[in-house]
């Protein structure tokens, strides 16, 4: 589709894998979104134009319009549609000519899945969670500052990106640890504080509070019932995806600023939460809390030492 030039044979095949995508399988809504950036590259308009027209058919379903588009109706709710949009505008800025992309951007793609960032403690199925958030990380690649040099682009959304995904950690338990949507959503943070300009100081210090706060206070069994076998690696694993996720980004945060002043401002978070964390670990004797207040900074002097010009 992306070396082809008839454009009837582009939409007649768009129209197709929407068609036959069955949204609850998540291998299929991202090979979906995939085949959308690849096309993109190509046919940018007629990718975007049938991203629309997905989105306003599922509009319609709510107000109790059908989906032409559905292999299997039974199997398919709204907010899998929407995942699998979400997935599709992400890869499509990703994939898409970077001169391109930056036109559509405020006009088209933002404008749709905007209305998706609100709400997020309690309207949105953990699918939709993922799938924005993932959206967001390949929106921060597209606009990396590498692809955007010579435009003289800057990424006027990136605030309200973060304000969402701080939302999203902020909205995660701090005693149970069931979902990876605290680590996706930190490592989605630590692409976009990689674009250009710097964020500011207090906008750093509210992201690296807000990073902290939900990775420090977990329980190491995962919280509540104990687990055996399979349960207890996958909450193993969820832990460590979530500590690595906090420690890449400070790392990103620093490397913006690899100066004494940048790994201060990293030091001025911490030290507010090693006296509030203290108190827990006294009251509660969480002693896996100590640990990581303690290791995470240690990890980021080790960083700033390893790269800093300064120091070689």
């Amino acid at each position: 589709m992306r070396k082809s030039t008839k454009k009837d044979f582009i939409n007649k095949h768009l129209d197709l894998i929407f068609s036959t995508v069955k949204h609850t399988d998540q291998v299929e809504r991202e090979g979906v979104a995939i085949a959308m950036g690849f096309c993109a590259a190509s046919h940018l308009d007629s990718v975007l134009g049938k991203l629309d027209s997905v989105a306003k058919n599922d509009m319609a379903q709510k107000s109790g319009g059908i989906f032409k588009f559905m292999k299997d109706k039974s199997e398919v709710d709204v907010e899998r549609i929407k995942a699998t949009l979400m997935l599709c505008y992400g890869y499509v800025a990703l994939f898409s000519p970077v001169s391109l992309i930056v036109s559509r951007m405020e006009a088209t793609i933002l404008r749709s899945i905007t209305p998706h960032f609100v709400n997020v403690k309690t309207h949105q199925s953990n699918e939709l969670r993922k799938a924005v958030i993932h959206c967001m990380d390949l929106m921060g690649k597209a606009f990396h500052p590498e692809r955007v040099k010579n435009l003289n682009f800057v990424f006027s959304r990136r605030h309200e990106f973060l304000v969402c995904l701080k939302s999203y950690m902020k909205a995660e338990s701090l005693t149970s640890l069931t979902t990876e949507t605290r680590a996706l959503a930190m490592n989605a943070c630590a692409t976009l504080v990689k674009l250009d300009p710097k964020v500011s100081e207090a906008e750093e210090f509210d992201l690296i509070k807000t990073a902290t706060e939900c990775v420090y206070p977990l329980p190491r069994d995962g919280g509540g019932v104990a687990k055996k076998g399979k349960e207890e690696m996958e909450v193993e694993v969820l832990l460590e995806s979530s500590v690595e996720a906090l420690h890449d980004l400070l790392k990103e945060l620093l490397k913006k600023e690899l100066t004494t002043d940048g790994l201060d401002s990293i030091f001025k978070v911490n030290a507010y939460n090693i006296i509030v964390l203290h108190m827990w670990i006294f009251c509660l004797k969480w002693i896996q809390v100590k640990y990581r207040v303690i290791h995470l900074p240690i990890r980021s002097c080790q960083y700033y030492f390893n790269e800093s010009s300064y120091l070689k």
